[in-house]
């Protein structure tokens, strides 16, 4: 069994659900992976530096004279729009569902993550396909993440947008990315740090109506392929 290092996201998220986290979902709740995945990501993504809907604002909140026990339980999101979904801090002692940027299905599963412009920067991991594999809308646009788009998006089948505009990826667009995720409508990687060429590959994806890719080091030529995207507009 592969040894957990004590200063890792993996350590952090496993001591909060099962240490700290007051809700105490079951172990054999069938949320409980999506509930991990969630908390992993907020570490991964330095969660106490976000702009809103961080854990640590909540906590300083009610620790400034207010007797409210629930105060950390308020909404720090209160409008659902392009900046974000609306509801209450990560790691928030309540369902998973009600917290901010996200939005579930009935089944309560994840279905969509929208963090616009919020100050979080790390890298993206392999969480995201294991925890979600539900997720159909993925907006992450205006933040500071790096490292390389992650190839593994392609494993969430059901995706049909990705948007994570603005920020520092580097390196290229994951030919598989291009090769199977066959579900994505809108794919929008403009303004980051990616290189290389636009692959002929494009045009397996048949369900795109938006593509982006401007604002970054691409070159080469744009491939002919691309004119057999017939439902961009």
């Amino acid at each position: 069994m592969e040894q957990v290092q004590i200063n890792s996201t993996t350590f952090k998220a496993l001591n909060w659900i099962i240490v700290d986290d007051e809700y105490q979902i079951r172990a054999d709740s069938r949320t409980l992976i999506q509930r991990y995945s969630l908390a992993k990501l907020y570490y991964e993504l330095n969660g106490d530096d976000w702009n809103q809907c961080s854990n640590v604002i909540s906590q300083n909140e009610s620790n400034n004279g207010d007797n409210d026990e629930n105060l950390h339980v308020h909404e720090c999101v209160t409008a659902t729009t392009e900046m974000g979904i609306s509801g209450v801090p990560w790691l928030s002692p309540i369902p998973e569902c009600e917290w901010a940027f996200i939005e579930c299905s009935r089944d309560e599963y994840v279905m969509e993550m929208r963090m616009v412009a919020n100050g979080a920067r790390g890298v993206i991991s392999y969480d995201l396909v294991s925890g979600f594999p539900r997720l159909t809308k993925l907006s992450l646009r205006l933040n500071h993440l790096t490292g390389s788009i992650p190839t593994y998006l392609s494993e969430i089948r059901t995706l049909n947008t990705l948007n994570l505009y603005g920020n520092s990826f580097s390196g290229t667009i994951p030919e598989v990315l291009l090769t199977d995720a066959l579900e994505l409508q809108y794919l929008n990687l403009g303004s980051n740090l990616l290189s290389g060429t636009i692959s002929s590959n494009i045009s397996n994806l048949k369900q795109l109506r938006f593509l982006r890719l401007s604002s970054n080091n691409i070159t080469g030529t744009i491939p002919s392929s691309l004119g057999d995207l017939e439902l961009i507009g």
